[in-house]
């Protein structure tokens, strides 16, 4: 079974694409209607779509990571990793989850200095699946005589 990258793995050029949905868990604290940040903690609720863009793009966009044609945005939901030497950990802050294993690092230069081990590993460079669904139109250029 291949493995499946969290959500906050986006391929580059497609960080942006976020579009606020309206929160319709029977189960959330906040009764009135209201957002929620993915990479958030849940009890952190927004009325306005502009001002969660806004947040979305400059707490976990504009902190993400570039690597590899990928950008890894910083989550900050309350997240169970496991790593190969620590075992299991739980983020409670900001953190960045790794593109190929279910490990996650609260510095960046950790998580930059662990994604480049995958590459030194053949088999498991880059055989992940993005969990969402990109397409870029095709442009063709016809040449005028």
């Amino acid at each position: 079974m291949a493995f499946i990258a969290h959500p906050s793995v986006r391929i580059c050029g497609t960080e942006n694409n976020y579009n606020p949905i309206s929160c319709i868990d029977p189960n959330c604290l906040n009764k009135s209607p209201h957002l929620h940040c993915p990479f958030c903690v849940k009890s952190d609720a927004y009325q306005d779509p502009v001002i969660l863009k806004a947040h979305y793009r400059v707490k976990h966009v504009d902190k993400g990571l570039l690597f590899a044609g990928l950008k890894i945005l910083r989550c900050c939901d309350n997240c169970d990793v496991v790593g190969a030497i620590k075992g299991e950990k739980r983020f409670k802050g900001a953190h960045w989850h790794c593109y190929r294993c279910r490990n996650g690092f609260n510095r960046r230069d950790e998580a930059i200095k662990h994604y480049k081990t995958h590459f030194r590993n053949p088999q498991t460079t880059f055989q992940i699946q993005i969990t969402q669904v990109t397409f870029r139109p095709v442009v063709v250029l016809r040449r005028m005589y």
